[in-house]
């Protein structure tokens, strides 16, 4: 495993600066909570570190190569992205749902190994589906879609993980449960989030988005400051820390 740098990225939406000289770096066995109010850049700079928008300014670099220059096989066997919303208009099972995370390991001829099946196995596993592996998408709840998704995203086994959101919709049981497995996760994860005690408890760093522009980066306990939120998210909050843990509670 190599690393995910990006310097200088910025991309336009029309006349908007979604991002404005956004620079960084994953490296492996990071876990990267990226913060920010909304429309501060987060789902922008996620999409544009795997590939799906291209920045007008700066470049991304996996394992030292421009991602603009790799074919989307390569780029998928790197980065596995789990997006914010997803639209399912056809009834596809929850199996073969997990099971195209495994389309970036083989070749166009090739059948699927004990590799592929172990590994989707795992991932269904992973987020308790696989009672419902022959269920179509289509008719699951929100929450039931969102843990086949994030399994598919497992399944890929690629180095660098990037989830947007990954826990919304959840119930608590299964929130917990996704956190204690990407805790476990062996890759890097890059995890954009509006839950400031789930970044604090879940990564090592933050990186703070405002306005397109990175506010802040760094531990959580020296990042994560009642000036930050008060400047960066507009709220009165006071920050306790106890053993070891932060918790953000906002002023009523």
């Amino acid at each position: 495993m190599g690393s995910l740098e990006f310097m200088g990225l910025g991309v336009r939406y029309g006349a908007r600066a979604a991002l404005e000289g956004v620079s960084g770096a994953i490296r492996p066995g990071d876990r990267v909570g990226l913060l920010g109010p909304n429309g501060s850049g987060k789902t922008t700079l996620l999409r544009a570190l795997c590939g799906i928008v291209r920045p007008e300014r700066g470049s991304v670099l996996l394992d030292g190569k421009e991602i603009g220059t790799l074919p989307r096989r390569a780029i998928a066997r790197g980065i596995a992205y789990l997006p914010q919303e997803e639209r399912w208009e056809f009834p596809f099972t929850v199996e073969e749902v997990v099971r195209c995370g495994r389309f970036s390991h083989a070749g166009p001829l090739e059948r699927e190994g004990a590799g592929d099946h172990a590994a989707i196995e795992e991932a269904l596993r992973a987020v308790d589906l696989l009672a419902m592996r022959d269920r179509p998408i289509t008719e699951l709840s929100g929450g039931e879609r969102r843990r086949a998704a994030l399994a598919r995203s497992l399944a890929q086994e690629a180095p660098f993980l990037l989830l947007d959101e990954p826990t919304s919709a959840l119930d608590l049981e299964h929130r917990q449960a996704i956190l204690r497995v990407l805790k476990l996760t062996p890759g890097a994860v890059l995890l954009a989030t509006h839950d400031l005690d789930l970044a604090a408890e879940q990564c090592n760093r933050v990186v703070v988005l405002d306005a397109g522009r990175v506010a802040a980066q760094g531990a959580p306990g020296e990042v994560l400051t009642e000036a930050l939120l008060e400047r960066v998210f507009r709220v009165k909050a006071r920050v306790h820390q106890f053993e070891g843990r932060i918790h953000v509670v906002a002023e009523s």
